[in-house]
């Protein structure tokens, strides 16, 4: 037995040196017979040999023809030297066999086009094939495509689908369309990350979160990133003109296609709510590419890498489907902070309410929120730029101050004077009457919204539960507010005087030792998506900070 392993080690040894050497001649001296190398490598050997060992060689010797057949690959697909080289260097084989796929329809397109023809956005067979390959639509002389055509195509032109009917997209509400006979083929090959909505594809791209040959379905719309910050875009969101001469189901508003290769920035892909993403993984070697013929030929690297797991056709009833987690990207918490007591020392003496701030609230009591001690009540998956909320009191009123950091201030504002302030950017004040409330019922709690710039550049005050019914909030008369613009985001300053806090039954009094349950919000908004960030409970009071008049 030992004898065998050495043989086969030896061998093992030699296959990259004979593999290398070919048919070339070899000086006589140097030359020797398989059973006098056999003997030489024996004779070298003094330990123990195992098994395990001579597997070590074997999968050597593959990785060598696995390098080999990569170079094959990469040198010889129809996107080298047709785009960012950096790009087409760092993607994993399945990505680079999809722009090579995508490129090749590109330039097809133009070739056609050169020709004089017309090819069309259509989602009837009527005016060009629907369950085909590319090349077979090609071969039809009905020339069209439509958003999921160019993913389609090529997912089947690799063997990741099995057959030109099973192809997917974003549908209505942007579900993924055919996903029961789909899921099991992509789950094999990629991963798979569900954002539900929750996020722009520019979000996404900004977070860091997008790579090359990402896939993404929308709202009725499909579409492919290629990297360089370029779209593969065959629906409306290419590049076409209008021509109603054109044969398809539109008529008049027939788009015919200029170019599928379009720009990031100056797309609607860009600002486009993400449904679905997904992502080849690493090891997936797809079966079939486009080489710089454009022929569909078989990857070199298909049969080498014997022991994937990852091949294109692979049983979808075994398929390791991976579902990421859509939230990787944010560092919010998502957890309810857990209740905490504070005391509100007593002003020495009442601050200005300019918006300013200052040495006047040096000894407030200041609470400072994070993405760490706050939770988002809206799930938006964006992040608390964080703040801070100083009060105190006396007699006459309760004193709040909040410094807030915004880095993506609202677009739109406010209606001046309309009182429900809880859309756009701005700070909440949930202060309890009721210590046992655990819902967000009229007449139980104050709910102030304090808005740092409405329509008229004005900030305002608004209530929701005790001066209104809790359906909307009014404006609330004798609040004192003010609020600044900052280099980091904004301040606003407010005076809540007696006489509103004594509106509830029971009244909340302005004395030593008088307790509530306080919640304080961040409202923000990036203007796409609005975050609500609580430091506390959410209409829960017995669960909520409480707060102690000193």
């Amino acid at each position: 037995m030992k004898k065998l392993l050495i043989l086969l080690l030896a061998f093992a040894m030699l296959l990259p040196i004979l593999s290398a050497c070919g048919d070339a001649a070899q000086p006589a001296d140097t030359e020797a017979s398989p059973s006098e190398s056999a003997d030489t490598a024996e004779a070298a050997v003094t330990e123990e040999i195992t098994e395990a060992e001579v597997t070590t060689a074997v999968e050597t010797t593959e990785s060598v023809k696995t390098e080999d057949a990569l170079t094959v690959f990469r040198t010889t697909c129809y996107a080298a030297g047709k785009f960012n080289q950096s790009v087409l260097d760092s993607v994993n084989p399945g990505v680079l066999a999809l722009i090579s796929d995508c490129l090749y329809f590109e330039d097809t397109l133009q070739e056609w086009r050169a020709k004089g023809d017309r090819w069309v956005y259509t989602n009837q067979s009527k005016y060009s094939p629907q369950s085909t390959t590319f090349d077979e639509m090609i071969a039809s002389n009905k020339h069209g495509t439509n958003c999921a055509m160019a993913m389609g195509w090529s997912l089947i032109d690799m063997k990741v689908l099995p057959s030109a009917d099973s192809r997917f997209w974003g549908g209505s509400n942007g579900v993924w369309a055919h996903r029961d006979r789909t899921e099991a083929y992509m789950g094999a090959v990629s991963e798979i990350y569900c954002y539900n909505g929750t996020r722009t594809f520019k979000e996404l791209y900004e977070a860091g979160m997008i790579k090359a040959g990402d896939m993404f379905l929308a709202v009725g719309h499909t579409f492919v990133y290629l990297g360089d910050e370029k779209f593969m875009a065959t629906g409306h969101d290419s590049q076409y003109h209008v021509d109603a001469t054109a044969p398809s189901e539109y008529g008049s508003s027939t788009a015919v296609f200029e170019s599928f290769v379009v720009d990031m920035r100056s797309c609607h892909d860009f600002t486009t709510d993400v449904f679905w993403l997904f992502r080849f993984k690493d090891e997936f070697v797809p079966h079939y590419y486009r080489n710089a013929d454009g022929n569909n030929v078989k990857n070199p690297m298909y049969s080498s890498v014997s022991r994937s797991e990852y091949r294109a056709g692979k049983d979808p009833a075994t398929a390791d489907i991976q579902y990421m987690n859509q939230n990787e990207y944010s560092k919010q918490n998502k957890d309810t902070p857990a209740k905490k007591n504070y005391e509100i020392p007593k002003a020495a003496t009442a601050p200005v309410i300019d918006g300013v701030g200052g040495s006047e609230w040096a000894n407030a009591l200041k609470i400072t929120l994070t993405r760490d001690n706050t939770v988002d009540m809206t799930s938006t998956k964006l992040e608390c730029q964080g703040g801070t909320f100083s009060y105190m009191w006396d007699e006459n009123a309760l004193y709040m101050l909040a410094e807030i950091n915004d880095a993506t201030p609202s677009e739109k504002k406010s209606k001046a004077g309309n009182g429900s302030y809880n859309e756009l950017d701005g700070v909440q004040m949930c202060l309890y009457v009721d210590k046992s409330v655990t819902s967000a019922t009229a007449g139980k709690l104050y709910f102030f919204s304090f808005c740092p710039e409405a329509s008229d550049g004005k900030a305002y005050a608004g209530e929701h539960f005790i001066f209104s019914n809790g359906s909307y909030g009014v404006d609330v008369p004798g609040i004192e507010i003010k609020s600044v613009k900052t280099s980091t985001g904004y301040v606003v300053e407010a005076k809540i005087p007696a006489s509103v806090l004594a509106k509830s039954a029971p009244e909340i009094k302005l004395e030593a030792g008088t307790s509530f349950p306080l919640c304080n919000v961040i409202l923000d908004t990036n203007n796409s998506k609005s975050a609500i960030f609580a430091d506390s409970a959410w209409f829960n009071a017995p669960k909520t900070n409480v707060y102690t008049l000193k």
